[in-house]
């Protein structure tokens, strides 16, 4: 069903970038490519509950557009999970799951390029594309939430627009800890250019 009017487009709080493909569109599962990004943010957390009911305002709405009785059916999703560790079980946090289609056909079955996600740093410069955005980055993401009915199914998809990276994590996470060693006295040498610590919580506003 289209839209009557064009979407909005949110920024979330800060959170924390997981499983990101910004910089280069993943083919793994579509060979037009896909951009993405789930975004942790913590559970029970009031700007995290806003931006889910924000979403679900947003379904309500598009729900009331819907001929009976397609406006009964439940979603699938709001464009977001529960988060999971490696072992299946829930994190503190919820996975919003943004994307945004690399390539698409037209009309005439031309295969045509849509721009990559913008990227930005903290004091709003543009970011190059050759800098890679590795999980664990804390970032905000600009989006535009588009409800759908396709069949049997029904929700919210997110599409990414673009990134503001607040503080950059440069590890790719194949880190001493991840071949399980621990600190120890002795030779110190390496480098530390992994990501600071950074409050969750910290103030900051859901710019609806």
């Amino acid at each position: 069903m289209a839209q009557k009017n064009k979407p909005a487009k949110l920024n979330t709080p800060i959170g924390i970038a997981k499983f990101p493909k910004i910089n280069e569109a993943d083919t793994r599962f579509d060979d037009m490519g896909v951009y993405s990004t789930q975004l942790l943010l913590p559970k029970n957390d009031p700007k995290t509950d806003e931006l889910i009911q924000r979403l679900k305002d947003i379904y309500e709405e598009f729900r009331k557009e819907l001929p009976a009785p397609k406006n009964k059916k439940e979603p699938e999703s709001y464009g977001w999970v529960e988060d999971l560790d490696k072992d299946g079980n829930e994190t503190d946090y919820i996975a919003f799951k943004f994307k945004a289609k690399a390539k698409y056909v037209d009309e005439k079955g031309n295969v045509k390029e849509l721009p990559a996600p913008k990227v930005f740093d903290a004091k709003l410069k543009p970011i190059p594309a050759d800098i890679q955005i590795w999980g664990g980055s804390a970032i905000k993401v600009n989006f535009s939430p588009i409800p759908y009915f396709q069949g049997k199914n029904c929700g919210v998809t997110l599409r990414l627009n673009a990134v503001q990276v607040i503080e950059l994590n440069t590890n790719n996470g194949d880190s001493a800890e991840s071949y399980g060693f621990t600190e120890t006295d002795g030779y110190s040498g390496g480098n530390s250019d992994g990501a600071q610590d950074f409050d969750m919580r910290e103030e900051d506003t859901i710019d609806f």
